[in-house]
């Protein structure tokens, strides 16, 4: 396996920190309404929560098993997806995938087409789990007439907008308050709206992972929205 600072260091930041990693579970679809597919190979799994009226992406997710490059690659798959039909993702080249991302190869994006198929596949069978408003614990997103300001600001926004606005707290917030960089800090989901999720390399230590949490939630509810809780899910 090919060290990953052998590669440029775009193709490495994509590597250590994906925008799109995660899972997305039947939960999902219940809570958003959304369609769930999910297909895979030995490379990797790709997750998309689809509009069941048009067949559009909202959400994609992915874990990644091969090589390296496999990260990088799911993640621009990902990337690209949202807002695209999901029978229209076979049209997505590998060479202009390749191209958005200094040290990656058409090539390595070899694995993709089969998992492509079986999601455009699984269209037609696609089902949307039942609501879980009411049951305990089921998260509602409040109805718009509801929302105060900083509702209005933060919940309409797309998960990719969501993603890049934590992220720059993150950079800013960890190496201006602690010794670490802000790439040993990974945004690795934001549930119900609310909910950010980190995880941590493993050189950052235990018992300062709590404080890390601290300031950057602190930093999150004074810059984005007052009620973020901060999660090291690790």
């Amino acid at each position: 396996m090919t060290a990953i600072t052998h590669f440029p260091e775009p193709l490495q930041e994509r590597i250590r920190r994906p925008k799109n990693r995660g899972k997305l579970t039947q939960l999902d679809s219940a809570e958003t309404q959304l369609g769930l597919l999910g297909a895979g190979n030995g490379e990797g799994k790709a997750y998309l929560l689809v509009a069941p009226d048009s067949g559009l992406v909202q959400k994609a997710r992915f874990l990644a098993y091969g090589r390296l490059q496999t990260i990088a690659a799911l993640d621009l798959f990902c990337e690209a997806a949202v807002e695209k039909n999901v029978l229209e993702l076979n049209g997505l080249k590998a060479s202009e995938l390749a191209a958005s991302c200094d040290g990656l190869e058409p090539s390595d994006f070899d694995f993709l087409p089969p998992i492509i198929d079986d999601l455009a596949e699984a269209l037609p069978t696609m089902t949307v789990e039942e609501p879980v408003e009411d049951k305990p614990g089921a998260y509602k997103r409040k109805e718009k007439n509801e929302m105060n300001e900083s509702d209005l600001e933060w919940l309409p926004l797309g998960a990719p907008q969501k993603i890049a606005k934590l992220q720059i707290v993150i950079d800013e917030v960890i190496p201006e308050r602690t010794e670490y960089k802000a790439k040993q800090v990974e945004l690795y989901n934001v549930q119900r709206d609310l909910t950010v999720q980190l995880k941590f390399s493993e050189d950052v230590s235990s018992s300062h992972r709590p404080l890390v949490v601290g300031f950057l939630q602190s930093a999150m509810r004074a810059d984005i929205h007052p009620e973020i809780i901060v999660e090291d899910v690790t």
